[in-house]
């Protein structure tokens, strides 16, 4: 067997593993329910369509490049591809590019990548969300991919600038996180070239970064518009109260520009912490993100780049380096460092990206070791069954499904959910829940007048609860209210 996949082509093999990859998150699209971060984004940004989308900032949840372009799918009139069908497309191209880039920097093991990338545990489990880490990353690929052939041709075509000028910039637009890669990769480009004394490319790369930057400045601008006139119409001694938003852009831009810009960064996604205490958790926090890809293995992942890095340093001092060095050295060196320039530690979710570097690193140290190709094969079919493990494949969400389930039994032993009902909300689960699966936004109501209580049966839950076993009026309860269906998580009361 191993025989004849030899035979094959690396070019001819990637197709079935795309098609693999694609199906797995197909599959997973509709089949694992969405849970709360991507339910907010669905009610509170993408159902309101591409506009409203791109402009709204009232959080940094708000992933607004992605929300924007995924409200486009809402004509094909179905929750979830509206919701997920970005991030599927997105997901399944990913897997192809990183092998186009493998091809180009690995050549012989340009296989490797996409399966070490596409089973890592946190890259598959964001890969549908209806959030924008995985559209984050196609806009990463896209820009290394043009980057290295910027920097691998004598005269680059201009659309190899285009798409790095642009990747650059939409990535920055859906998530101000992406610093973390954008910096890497203009490092990268610009040592490289400088380097090799190509000053001329570095200046039309610089020239192109430059561009991606007055881009993004000039998308966030417009919601910066957007909220600072927003906040003027409503505050009281602005000078601009009950102002229609477009009319205060016109008459004092300046002034609804700066309060936007103030409000964002009062409003930071993730706090900072002390510089001192980043420095000191750096490896138990690198070691807990990698432990994210390939369960248990997190601190011989952090070892293992740091042979990688030394390994590539070598290759600089020695004058030696090609582009893949280049781009392992910046890329690891920059996690840290940037991590403590800002005096951060985010959600892990937001490094999926780096799933790359590590699965780039690794067929590095395959070629530097001379692994046959049927060895790392094997390797790969078995990183594949990973997809099928229980942790893999586990539910996403939890209270959103019961939510749902409590809301397919009331319809099945009183009637269902419809247009004018009304609900008393316990909790902010229950409207999201509402909106994605049945489109209905139910007007809320006191105790006594509304229809319908989704009560959960633990009261002292975890945000974003909105009543506790204090001040919930259970006599009003029992007197107003008959209990009509029942889940492991909430109780249904109808009206009596």
């Amino acid at each position: 067997m191993l025989k004849n996949i030899k035979k094959l082509s690396n070019k001819t093999l990637i197709y079935p593993i795309v098609a693999f990859f694609g199906i797995v998150y197909l599959l997973r699209m509709f089949l694992n329910h969405p849970w709360y971060d991507e339910l907010y984004t669905y009610y509170s940004f993408i159902s309101k369509g591409p506009i409203y989308a791109a402009i709204h900032w009232p959080l940094p949840n708000n992933h607004m490049g992605y929300s924007a372009l995924a409200a486009c799918f809402g004509i094909f009139g179905q929750a979830t591809i509206a919701l997920r069908g970005v991030s599927f497309i997105a997901a399944t191209l990913n897997i192809y590019l990183i092998y186009k880039l493998s091809e180009k920097l690995v050549e012989k093991y340009s296989l490797i990548p996409p399966v070490l990338y596409g089973t890592m545990f946190l890259v598959h489990n964001i890969s549908v969300q209806g959030r924008g880490y995985t559209l984050a990353t196609t806009c990463y690929l896209v820009a290394l991919l043009s980057m290295y052939m910027i920097c691998s041709e004598e005269k680059a075509k201009r659309r190899y600038y285009i798409l790095f000028a642009g990747a650059l910039s939409f990535s920055a637009y859906i998530l101000a996180s992406s610093a973390f890669f954008i910096v890497p990769v203009c490092l990268t480009g610009g040592l490289y070239l400088l380097i090799n004394k190509k000053y001329k490319t570095l200046l039309r790369l610089v020239m192109a970064g430059v561009v991606a930057g007055l881009i993004a400045m000039f998308l966030y601008s417009v919601v910066w518009l957007a909220i600072g006139s927003n906040l003027l119409s409503k505050t009281d001694g602005s000078g601009f109260t009950g102002v229609y938003q477009i009319s205060i852009i016109k008459e004092a831009p300046i002034k609804a520009l700066s309060t936007g810009i103030e409000y964002m960064l009062a409003t930071p996604y993730i706090q900072s912490i002390e510089r001192s205490e980043v420095i000191s958790g750096m490896f138990g926090y690198l070691s807990t993100l990698f432990g994210q890809y390939y369960s248990g293995l997190g601190e011989a992942i952090v070892i293992f780049l740091l042979v990688v890095l030394v390994l590539s340093i070598v290759c600089v001092i020695k004058k030696k380096e090609s582009f893949l060095e280049m781009f392992l050295l910046v890329s690891i060196v920059m996690l840290p460092v940037m991590l403590i320039i800002q005096s951060q530690q985010p959600y892990y979710r937001v490094f999926s990206y780096f799933g790359v570097v590590v699965a780039l690193s690794f067929s590095k140290m395959l070629n530097q070791l001379k692994i046959p190709k049927s060895i790392a094969y094997i390797i790969a079919l078995l990183l594949l069954v990973l997809l099928f493990t229980p942790d893999y494949m586990a539910p996403m969400a939890s209270r959103e499904n019961d939510i749902y389930e409590a809301s397919e039994l009331l319809a099945a032993n009183k009637e269902p959910l419809g247009e004018g009902d009304t609900i008393l909300y316990a909790d902010d689960y229950q409207k999201y829940v509402f909106k994605f699966y049945y489109d209905l936004d139910l007007e809320e109501k006191p105790m006594g007048e509304a229809k319908y209580i989704f009560l959960p049966k633990d009261l002292n839950g975890v945000w974003p609860m909105l009543f506790d076993e204090n001040n919930f009026d259970f006599d009003s309860l029992n007197n107003c209210y008959e209990e009509v269906a029942a889940t492991a998580q909430y109780t249904v009361y109808s009206l009596k």
